[in-house]
C-alpha cells in the first residue's frame, strides 16, 4: 500500500519535544553559565601567579636571585614585554582550541566520546610540553644580550 512505503513526516510539535530532550534544562544552564564564568575567574586570577613564575626559575637557577627578587624581576620582565606576551598568549589559546576542536570532529564522526577522551591525554602532554620548551627562547629573548654572546666563527678552511 502507498502508506507502508511513505516515510513518516514529523510534525512541528514532535520535534520540539525532541529538540527540548536534548537540550539543558534551565537549572543546566545556569549551573554552566557559573561554572563558565567560575573558570574564567579563576584563569584571570591565576595570571599574576603565572607572570611571576614565568622566568623566575631561571632567575634564580642562573643569575643566583633569592626568590622573592626572582619573583619580582620575572612579574616586571614580562610586564615590560607586554604585547610580544599577549601575543604568545592568543596564539597558545588558538592552538589549544584547535586542539579541542580537532579531538571534538574525530569523536563527533567516529561517533564515540570515549575516543575523544582517549586521544586528549597524549594529545595534551605533548602540547604542555611544547609550551613548556617555548619557556627558554622567550627567557633568552628578553635576557640574554645578543651583543655580548660570541659568535662561533666558520671552521678554517
Amino acid at each position: 500500500t502507498p502508506s507502508d512505503t511513505t516515510p513518516a513526516v514529523e510534525t512541528p510539535r514532535a520535534a520540539a519535544t525532541d529538540a527540548a530532550a536534548v537540550l539543558p534544562s534551565p537549572a543546566e544552564q545556569a549551573t554552566m553559565q557559573r561554572a563558565a564564568l567560575q573558570r574564567i575567574l579563576q584563569g584571570i586570577a591565576y595570571l599574576p601567579v603565572t607572570l611571576a613564575m614565568w622566568f623566575a626559575p631561571m632567575l634564580v637557577a642562573w643569575h643566583d636571585l633569592p626568590p622573592g627578587k626572582a619573583l619580582f624581576f620575572s612579574m616586571v620582565a614580562v610586564w615590560r614585554n607586554r604585547g610580544p606576551f599577549v601575543v604568545y598568549g592568543v596564539a597558545w589559546i588558538a592552538v589549544w582550541m584547535g586542539l579541542v576542536l580537532a579531538v571534538s570532529i574525530v569523536a563527533l564522526v567516529a561517533g564515540m566520546s570515549s575516543i575523544a577522551v582517549f586521544l586528549a591525554a597524549p594529545l595534551v602532554m605533548l602540547m604542555l610540553t611544547c609550551m613548556y620548551c617555548s619557556v627558554y627562547p622567550s627567557y633568552a629573548t628578553v635576557f640574554i644580550d645578543r651583543d655580548s654572546v660570541p659568535v662561533p666563527s666558520a671552521p678554517p678552511g
